[in-house]
C-alpha cells in the first residue's frame, strides 16, 4: 500500500498492488485474499479520511488477479459482493459456502481499464494450436470518484502472434502492461 497526496487539492489516493494466488482450481483462495487486500485498504482510507476529513480520499488498487471477468474475483469487485452459490466454492469439498461482500458499506470497485481481448497472457499461435490462456486477468480499479481519460494502445495482436507467446523479443513479461491515464471527479 502507497498512499500519495496531491500537491494542490491535498487529496489522497490508497493505492494498492496485488498479485493473486495463480491456479485456477483455487478460486475460494483469491476471493479471501482479494477481500484481505480490500479491506486493508479500506482501514487505511478510513484513517485518513479521518486525519484530513476535509480532502476526497480515493482508492485506486491495481494488479495481477489471475481471474477472468466471469470469475468469482472479479464479480466480488465488480459488484460488492458475492454468492454463497458460486461454483468457487464447490472446488474445495472442505469449504462452507457463505454469501462474501466486499465491504460491511456494500461498497464495489469500478474497473477501469476493460476486458477486451487485447489483455491477455498466452494465446492461440498463427496456426491455431492452443498456446496456453488467453484472457483478461490484469485490472485496474478505483472507487467510484475516478474515472479513465484514455488507455495507451497495446500492441496489435498480429505483432505479438508473430512470436508465439509471452514473453517475447517484444514483450519481456507473461502480461502486457495497462497503462492509463485517469482523472478525480470532484467530490
Amino acid at each position: 500500500v502507497v498512499v500519495l497526496r496531491d500537491r494542490l487539492s491535498k487529496d489522497v489516493v490508497i493505492c494498492g498492488n496485488t498479485h493473486l494466488h495463480h491456479n485456477p482450481r483455487h478460486e475460494h483462495l483469491k476471493v479471501f485474499q482479494a477481500i484481505v487486500a480490500v479491506r486493508q485498504l479500506d482501514i487505511t482510507r478510513q484513517y485518513y479520511a479521518t486525519l484530513y476529513p476535509d480532502n476526497a480520499i480515493r482508492l485506486l488498487f491495481a494488479g495481477d488477479f489471475n481471474s477472468t471477468p466471469d470469475g468469482p474475483v472479479y464479480e466480488l469487485l465488480s459488484t460488492g459482493k458475492l454468492s454463497k452459490s458460486s461454483d468457487c466454492w464447490r472446488l474445495d469439498e472442505d469449504m462452507v459456502a457463505s454469501d462474501m461482500v466486499l465491504l460491511p458499506s456494500g461498497s464495489r470497485l469500478v474497473n477501469q481499464t476493460g476486458t477486451d481481448e487485447t489483455n491477455y497472457t498466452r494465446y492461440r499461435g498463427s496456426d491455431g494450436e492452443e498456446r496456453g490462456f488467453a484472457g483478461c486477468l490484469d485490472y485496474i480499479w478505483t472507487d467510484s470518484t475516478t474515472g479513465l481519460h484514455r488507455m495507451a494502445p497495446r500492441p496489435a495482436l498480429e505483432l505479438l502472434t508473430k512470436y508465439e507467446a509471452l514473453p517475447s523479443k517484444i514483450a519481456p513479461s507473461d502480461h502486457i502492461p495497462l497503462l492509463c491515464e485517469l482523472y478525480f471527479q470532484k467530490t
